[in-house]
């Protein structure tokens, strides 16, 4: 009895020691090493296109990850997409002071993976949102998703998308192919802006499903890229660079953008993807398992100009 009351004592002390010298670490990035830095100015207006696949991927973590990431880039506009758990949205949320959002209530498709909004409701204020194109599957398998706002008193049109995925690169004549309903959705898009607002500063982002840098014949973008004077995707040169700095997949390809009209030609400050992953301790890995399979793209600009 005398050696198994020494040998439960020795059992508990050695409990207590790996408790105290090795505690349990959550992924993600080591908030006192690892912060991210701030992308958002005072002086300037941001907005962030961000997939975070199937939201959230693992509940709490994720949540956690997600709110823990927006406040500290702390950008006025994210545009959301895949975001599958109402209560995991609201749940952000509550994690998020200084912020509010909204999101979409229409898909057209058999998953619930829905576009939304978050922002900085200190500076972005009279909100008004609604879906479009609601009665059209075939080209929107989840409706766009309009913000009408201001920033600092500056009126901005937001639009966000998420685009029908896959196909075989190839616009076909058919109106169920794959390439052919991302061109429907395009054409559609420039029609809808040009009818409804015409003189505003408009942002069109989201997971658009497919490059912008492809050739005439299979560019689903064709109707915006052609028409320079009015349309720009701001994120082409991304496209066109290393894909290091690609948004889907760790460098797979560059499927999320950001498109402006002409009102906000002069005003663009900076684009780019915003590598999160270099701020896990397993890179990609990490990041993929707990956040998304998608980085996000943001793109700054000074109103004032």
């Amino acid at each position: 009895m005398k050696y198994l009351i020494i040998f439960i004592v020795i059992f508990v002390a050695s409990i207590t020691s790996c408790g105290e010298n090795n505690q349990y670490t959550p992924p993600g990035p080591d908030p006192s090493t690892d912060s991210l830095p701030p992308y958002g100015t005072e002086e300037t207006f941001e907005v962030m296109t961000w997939n975070i696949q199937n939201y959230p991927k693992t509940y709490t973590t994720t949540i956690n990850l997600v709110a823990r990431i927006i406040r500290e880039l702390e950008i006025d506009i994210v545009a959301l997409q895949e975001i599958e758990s109402g209560s995991g949205f609201q749940d952000l949320l509550d994690e998020l002071d200084g912020w509010e959002g909204i999101r979409s209530t229409v898909a057209h498709g058999a998953e619930d993976l829905l576009v939304a909004y978050i922002y900085n409701s200190s500076v972005i204020t009279n909100i008004g949102s609604y879906d479009i194109f609601t009665n059209n599957s075939n080209a929107f398998l989840r409706a766009p998703f309009v913000l009408e706002c201001q920033w600092n008193g500056e009126p901005l049109i937001i639009i966000n998308n998420h685009f029908k995925c896959c196909g075989n690169g190839i616009i076909e004549d058919d109106e169920w192919d794959e390439e052919r309903r991302r061109q429907a959705a395009s054409e559609s898009l420039q029609v809808y802006i040009e009818e409804n607002f015409d003189t505003s500063k408009v942002i069109l982002v989201g997971d658009l499903n497919d490059k912008i840098n492809d050739p005439q014949y299979q560019n689903v973008f064709w109707n915006f890229i052609s028409d320079p004077t009015h349309y720009e995707f701001i994120d082409m040169a991304i496209a066109n660079g290393s894909n290091y700095w690609w948004s889907w997949g760790d460098g797979s390809s560059h499927l999320d953008h950001i498109l402006i009209t002409n009102e906000l030609f002069d005003m663009v400050e900076n684009v780019s993807t915003i590598r999160l992953q270099d701020y896990f301790d397993d890179g990609w890995n990490e990041y993929y398992n707990y956040v998304s399979d998608h980085i996000p793209v943001a793109a700054k600009f000074t109103l004032s100009k």
